[in-house]
């Protein structure tokens, strides 16, 4: 019989949508190093390079180079360059094609990789193709003349698909592996967009207009032959601005949106995202399976303006590493996040009035000790451990949560012994409470 009640247990918290065990994005850092500036923009394109390297690039010019030709300094729109950790490698103000450059003076309009892991750069009404490995040049294209253009996507063979930003101006283009145009997914854009996602066969396209408030699913029985047909509308109460594919799982991943372009206003459709929030899709199951939250915590990357848009996401070769990006912040608009192992153990299926956030035990603890906490109603929860600056150390849950009361282990084998507070958020409610590590 007691066997018969854990199970029990089990089966009612799986079908809650509550983890047991499994694995959660845990904010790293704030990713780009001080004193690189966006001009008050902000960041407008991310990516991650087939040697693992983060390209990320700024809506605005942010330097300036000599015009030799003209005689005169042009503003120019750098792409930097980070290594995985986040360290500053490389600043591209031109990009060399053959023994000619091209001078980068456009707007940023977003960021992408190919199927061979090479850079794709759209740039007002222009989309390049950059060796990730020499930074030169393969390809450069005019899709049409004045069109901005939103990130682009390709498929396995190499094919690219490009959308316009500005509503009712243009097709969603295709072009083949030598970038030659080769037909429309459509013929007038549907709603401003930033960004398209194609899976590998090129079957099914994903076009996010945030105008929409949804994702619009195209399907061709033929792949980039076409026609393709609207097969579905997903995600609605999304102002997407920003999507990617995880290299590991598969799953197609979505921001959802900010105050400017707000969440959860499809019309006749109630739905609960959360703003500056990036949701995973299975497009298999066509369910929502994961999500991670911009921090916004204490430590120079707090996002003090809700207007501030989630414009790029990016996955590590292997898919455990997730860098996300904001536009309209300045600066310290980029952070990382790593898939780690995690288990949130419910303590008793009993649903609580009110929320509680309990001493740690032991305490002084030495690496490791035990928190619990009761949550009084589901909701977007966070557990996080600052030290005595403030500076965001840890964050031991970070994802929607049941009612119910749980614990978590935290271990503290990397940090210096002192005092650490931790703080439990979730719907209105904020505890905090102090512990101390003594090695």
């Amino acid at each position: 019989m007691k066997r018969f009640a854990t199970a029990l247990l089990v089966l009612l918290l799986i079908a809650a949508g509550q983890s047991l065990a499994g694995t959660k994005w845990q904010f790293v850092k704030t990713f780009v190093p001080p004193g690189i500036k966006t001009g008050g923009n902000g960041w407008h394109g991310i990516a991650v390079a087939k040697d693992g390297r983060v390209w990320a690039t700024p809506y605005g010019a942010t330097d300036s180079v000599y015009d030799a030709v003209n005689h005169r300094t042009v503003a120019v729109h750098c792409l930097y360059i980070f290594s995985a950790s986040g360290t500053l490698v490389d600043t591209i103000k031109v990009l060399k094609v053959g023994a000619t450059y091209d001078t980068l003076t456009n707007n940023t309009r977003g960021l992408g990789s190919d199927y061979q892991g090479n850079i794709l750069y759209s740039a007002f009404d222009l989309l390049y193709s950059i060796n990730s490995a020499t930074k030169a040049e393969i390809h450069k294209i005019q899709p049409q003349v004045g069109g901005y253009q939103t990130q682009a996507a390709t498929d396995s063979l190499g094919e690219v698909f490009s959308g316009l930003v500005l509503d009712g101006t243009g097709p969603l283009r295709i072009y083949d592996n030598t970038w030659t145009y080769s037909g429309n997914v459509w013929d007038t854009s549907r709603g401003y967009s930033r960004c398209v996602a194609v899976n590998g066969t090129g079957n099914d396209v994903y076009f996010a207009g945030y105008t929409n408030n949804a994702i619009f699913h195209f399907h061709s029985d033929n792949g980039s032959i076409g026609p393709y047909v609207v097969a579905d509308t997903i995600l609605k109460g999304f102002a997407c601005e920003s999507m990617a594919w995880n290299p590991k799982t598969h799953y197609l991943w979505a921001s959802a949106g900010n105050d400017a372009n707000p969440v959860n206003a499809y019309p006749g459709v109630t739905t609960n995202w959360q703003k500056q929030t990036w949701y995973a899709y299975n497009t298999v199951t066509k369910k929502v399976v994961d999500s991670l939250k911009w921090t916004n915590v204490p430590g120079g990357h707090e996002l003090t303006n809700d207007g501030a848009r989630p414009r790029g996401i990016a996955f590590s070769p292997g898919g455990d590493t997730a860098y996300v990006a904001c536009f309209n912040v300045d600066s310290a608009g980029v952070e990382m996040f790593a898939n780690v192992v995690t288990s949130i153990e419910p303590v008793n299926n009993v649903v609580p009035s009110s929320y509680a956030l309990s001493q740690n035990f032991p305490n002084p603890f030495n690496p490791s000790t035990e928190i619990q906490f009761t949550i009084a109603k589901a909701g977007f929860t966070t557990l996080r451990v600052f030290d005595i600056l403030g500076r965001n150390v840890a964050t031991l849950v970070n994802e929607n949560v049941n009612p119910g009361t749980f614990r978590v282990k935290f271990d503290g084998t990397n940090l210096a012994s002192g005092t650490y507070i931790y703080t439990l958020t979730s719907g209105s409610a904020r505890i905090t409470k102090k512990f101390m590590l003594m090695k």
